[in-house]
C-alpha cells in the first residue's frame, strides 16, 4: 500500500514551497504586521489573531531572498509548530495536494544543509521545497523570539 501526504502549496518570490497540511491552522489575508524590536530578522513582526500574539515569519530572510514591504493581496500561513502558532508570510497560496511520498526527495545531502527544508518534490513544472517547520526558527531565536514577546507583555500591563 502507498503512503501519501497531504501538502499545501503557497508561493514565495516566483518560487513553490509546501508546508505539510496537518500543520495549517486557517489562511488569512494580510494585516497590519506590528514590528517587533529585538526579534531576529526572519521575524517580520507580530500580528493580533483573535487576541493572540503571533509572530510572522518572513520565509525570503531564511533563505536569502530580499525582503520587500507587505501588499494587500499576500497571504498569511497560520500553521502550529511544536511550540508555537506562527504566520509564514506568502505571496500567493495555491492550495492543497496530495503526493505519493516515494515521489519527495528526502535526506542527507543537499537538505541536511539547506536550512528549514524537509525535501523536495516534482509539481508540474515546478521544483516545491517542503518546509521543515520545527527548523523554521534556530534555537538561539525561538529563545530571542521568546524573550522579545515576554518583554512586549510585560510592558503592555
Amino acid at each position: 500500500m502507498r503512503k501519501t501526504t497531504q501538502y499545501f502549496l503557497f508561493d514565495l518570490c516566483d518560487r513553490t514551497f509546501a508546508v505539510p497540511l496537518h500543520a495549517v491552522k486557517r489562511i488569512v489575508r494580510m494585516a497590519y504586521i506590528t514590528p517587533l524590536p529585538g526579534a531576529p530578522r526572519v521575524v517580520r513582526g507580530i500580528i493580533n489573531l483573535q487576541g493572540r500574539v503571533v509572530p510572522v515569519i518572513d520565509i525570503r530572510v531564511r533563505f536569502g531572498m530580499e525582503s520587500r514591504p507587505p501588499r494587500l493581496n499576500d497571504r498569511m500561513i497560520i500553521v502550529g509548530m511544536p511550540d508555537r502558532t506562527v504566520a509564514l508570510w506568502a505571496d500567493d497560496i495555491r492550495g492543497t495536494i496530495e503526493c505519493d511520498e516515494s515521489e519527495v526527495a528526502r535526506g542527507g545531502g543537499f537538505f541536511s544543509e539547506s536550512g528549514p527544508v524537509e525535501g523536495a518534490m516534482v509539481y508540474g513544472d515546478d521544483i516545491v521545497l517542503i518546509q521543515d517547520l520545527p527548523r523554521l526558527l534556530l534555537p538561539e531565536e525561538e529563545e530571542v523570539l521568546d524573550r522579545t514577546i515576554h518583554a512586549g507583555e510585560a510592558n503592555s500591563e
